[in-house]
């Protein structure tokens, strides 16, 4: 481990292309690492790289020269640069400005950033082909290409309407991997890998016709493809049920899939999100978002089911207005609590069901910062607060922690731990199985078919974070609502679910077309 008076030294090399905004994020950010000494260089252009510029067409190069924010030039002066770089003494070399290593090697690698094509993000960024092409997800990496490891990797959502936004918000993002990477070599002496070098795919800027054809849609206002809010999924035929097991059945390929789907919330509402708790008469309550698919409104209601399957009328717990859901329940101390996002103030916030049962005492804020799907609970003697942010609400994970359940909550060395549209945003109850941390995900990279992933949570300390993708749950086929599922909820020897309407045809075979469309565009990730 290094010393205190021993920095990493880390150095940058810049290639002959112009230095772009998120490049010169990515050397401030390096440079506040507490014992990390920066150091950044020009390399000699070589021939080729003096001749390269972006792929494809002469309309996607006119596309991509003409970004901004992230993109754009970083101003002129803006970073000190010295004429002459000493490689043989970096302990790390990060490549920026389409550098190359010249074939160094120091002993924790030489950094850089790469596109899922395996070009140069300046050549291709990140997002464009993919939003033009309509995928709905795009991967990014900062890799060792010395010792062929990945460093820090994410998968994002697409902005189909707008590709330099995608561009730009992976970037934004990305910036801060070189820092992170920096602080472990600081802290532990040695840099965390994530798996391999991906396999690049092929690169594929679009040529005229088709940039041509995506003008025209953006100037007519629509691209021909399906745009989504984080919000948005919850809209349509959800309804909630009973599978009579517990969560950790789940993990097995043969667990039962036979839910107990409660009656059809009637035409125009959905359930989703539902999260339960026991009253104090011993009775299983049922907190879930409430939605009016024609007014695009919601509420936080309660159920009480029965064995009957007969459901009295609904309560109204809480009114949402511009709220958002997820109802995440919990007991402390006896009393039941719920989670609530307050987006429109910024905040995060607890609320406790009243004496009564019907109805939630005023709230307690316990960040000042908005989470989505905010998820509260007790794990090695500390409590964790997890939840997603803006402006990645379905794939940038942030965690606090705090030794009591009401804060206050002090934010993760990491943050944001983990940036993956498939399996960042809370989905439902973590749970242990044989003293194993288990934690359900939402996978929102197919908008249409949403995905819970169940992650084996591999470290979760106040400065560590891992966790590996061990099963995906596309649904529940062949019954009632097997289209998709967005929330896993424990509940004793009972799991809580949602589901969306499955079409008219036969189940079976209208969930196998999805679940053989949505493998044949999944990408296997290379860690987290």
């Amino acid at each position: 481990m290094p010393m205190a008076n021993d920095p990493v030294k880390l150095l940058v090399l810049l290639g002959a292309r112009p230095l772009r905004e998120w490049e010169k994020r990515a050397v401030d950010a390096v440079r506040a690492v507490d014992g990390v000494a920066v150091s950044v260089a020009q390399a000699a252009a070589s021939e080729e790289e003096g001749r390269r510029s972006a792929l494809g067409s002469a309309l996607f190069r006119r596309y991509v020269n003409s970004s901004t924010g992230m993109l754009a030039d970083a101003a002129p002066g803006s970073l000190q640069v010295a004429e002459t770089a000493d490689a043989s003494t970096a302990d790390a070399i990060l490549l920026l400005a389409g550098a190359d290593g010249n074939g160094a090697a120091p002993r924790h690698g030489v950094w850089q950033f790469i596109t899922e094509e395996g070009e140069d993000p300046d050549r291709l960024p990140p997002g464009i082909s993919a939003a033009i092409h309509g995928r709905t997800s795009v991967h990014f990496h900062l890799v060792d290409m010395a010792l062929d490891r990945s460093l820090r990797a994410g998968c994002f959502p697409v902005v189909t309407s707008d590709p330099q936004r995608t561009a730009a918000i992976v970037l934004e993002h990305a910036a801060q991997w070189p820092a992170m990477v920096a602080r472990e070599l600081a802290q532990d002496g040695a840099a965390h890998a994530h798996g391999h070098v991906p396999e690049p795919l092929p690169a594929d800027p679009p040529g005229n016709i088709t940039m041509l054809l995506h003008h025209i849609g953006r100037l007519i206002g629509s691209t021909g493809m399906r745009e989504e809010r984080a919000t948005d999924g919850v809209f349509g035929e959800w309804n909630i049920g009973l599978l009579h097991q517990p969560i950790h059945m789940l993990l097995r390929e043969e667990g039962s899939m036979n839910v107990r789907w409660f009656p059809s919330p009637g035409k125009g509402k959905g359930r989703v999100e539902p999260f339960g708790y026991l009253a104090d008469d011993g009775e299983m309550n049922v907190l879930y978002r409430k939605t009016d698919n024609v007014e695009r409104s919601g509420s936080i209601a309660r159920l009480r089911p029965k064995p009957d399957n007969i459901l009295k009328r609904s309560r109204t717990m809480l009114h949402l207005g511009a709220d958002h859901g997820y109802p995440y329940t919990l007991t402390i101390e006896g009393r039941i609590w719920a989670l609530r996002t307050d987006a429109v103030n910024d905040r995060t916030e607890i609320l406790r069901v009243n004496d009564t049962n019907d109805g939630m005492d005023e709230a307690l804020q316990l960040l000042p910062r908005a989470l989505f799907a905010p998820t509260l609970f007790p794990h090695d003697g500390r409590w964790w607060l997890m939840g997603t942010r803006n402006p990645l609400p379905d794939a940038e994970l942030h965690i606090f922690h705090s030794a009591s359940p009401f804060g206050p909550f002090i934010a993760h060395v990491q943050n944001p731990v983990k940036c993956d549209v498939r399996s960042s945003r809370p989905a439902g109850t973590p749970f242990t199985h044989d003293g194993v941390l288990w934690r359900p995900a939402l996978d929102a990279s197919y908008p249409d078919a949403y995905a819970v992933v169940l992650n084996k949570v591999m470290e979760l300390t106040p400065d560590r974070f891992s966790e590996q993708s061990h099963r995906r749950i596309e649904g529940f086929p062949s019954t009632a609502y097997g289209r998709g599922v967005r929330t896993i909820c424990a509940m004793g020897d009972l799991t809580l679910v949602d589901g969306l309407r499955s079409p008219v045809v036969e189940g079976s075979k209208a969930n196998g077309s999805r679940r053989r469309k949505r493998r044949h565009h999944h990408k296997p990730e290379h860690g987290s």
